[in-house]
């Protein structure tokens, strides 16, 4: 992680240095760690003698020492450049996307994993801007269109080009 040299300016931007995301981390950890220890499921005996919980343990516990030590390092009161620039609608998209993951996996678990997947996929790849081809004129797939590289419109491929990878022993 590259550390600006700023610091904290105003008490709001406390949250936006090290410290005060180790902070959000370190709690974040401790519920975890509390929730796995309430839950049953953690306790159960697999066939080779570990139980269910100890490795996500043993990961969240890693993470509170890791965070931890970045609340009492010497860049604590450090905000990395980009951290400088979120604002609070930036949370907000972030806890909206922890809700829908949740969302998903209560409707996996209820209704179908091969039933709803589909459609979080289908939502999630079109809300990352991955778009179907463009049809050409009158419906017609354009011929750049079905491309695997990208070529800029002023060149147009050739037959020759493509020769190399439809034919093993094309000398060029």
């Amino acid at each position: 992680m590259d550390v600006g040299d700023t610091r904290a300016k105003r008490r709001d931007d406390w949250i936006k240095t090290n410290q005060g995301v180790a902070c959000c981390i370190a709690a974040v950890s401790v519920a975890l760690l509390v929730y796995f220890g309430t839950s049953e499921w953690a306790y159960r005996e697999l066939r080779d003698g570990f139980r269910l919980g100890f490795f996500t343990t043993v990961s969240v516990l890693a993470m509170l020492v890791c965070a931890l030590a970045m609340m009492i390092d010497r860049h604590r009161g450090k905000t990395d450049d980009e951290m400088g620039q979120v604002r609070w609608i930036d949370w907000l998209i972030a806890a909206g996307a922890m809700a829908v993951c949740y969302l998903y996996f209560t409707l996996a678990w209820k209704i179908d994993f091969i039933l709803v997947t589909p459609v979080f996929m289908a939502g999630g790849t079109y809300l990352l801007g991955i778009r179907p081809p463009a049809l050409g004129d009158r419906g017609r797939r354009r011929d750049h269109d079905l491309d695997l590289w990208p070529v800029p419109p002023h060149r147009h491929r050739t037959s020759h080009q493509y020769r190399w990878f439809l034919s093993p022993d094309y000398d060029g």
